[in-house]
């Protein structure tokens, strides 16, 4: 399978609107961040014993995110995508835990992040 073959089947398959936010500067309410809306495919992880109970009633989900490196750069974000980063979906800021950058790539042009995200 060619690059360009793998970008066009990810970009008709990828049907959900994400952003990836990054935060720069120091700590606080006034700090600096870049939003990159992003094609995705979101799903949520079906973990033994379904959501981690985090306190009383709050529960939190585990989820899996196919994000397009394409669209990425695009939108001027630079790489890699880091665990100091967030996925914004359906209005929910969701922690990314797990960056996974070989899984989706062909030979050795990455076509796609395997994120995983919990929130």
């Amino acid at each position: 399978m060619s690059p360009d073959y793998a970008k066009s089947a990810y970009r008709r398959g990828l049907t959900n609107q994400v952003t990836i936010r990054r935060f720069s500067g120091p700590a606080g309410p006034n700090r600096a961040k870049v939003d990159v809306d992003c094609r995705a495919w979101i799903k949520r992880a079906r973990a033994a014993g379904g959501a981690a109970t985090l306190v009383s009633d709050v529960m939190q989900y585990e989820y899996t995110a196919v994000v397009l490196v394409e669209d990425l750069v695009a939108g001027g974000l630079a790489l890699p995508i880091t665990t100091a980063d967030k996925l914004v979906f359906d209005g929910r800021e969701m922690a990314i835990s797990f960056p996974d950058n070989a899984t989706r790539s062909v030979g050795t042009e990455l076509i796609a992040y395997n994120l995983t995200v919990k929130g």
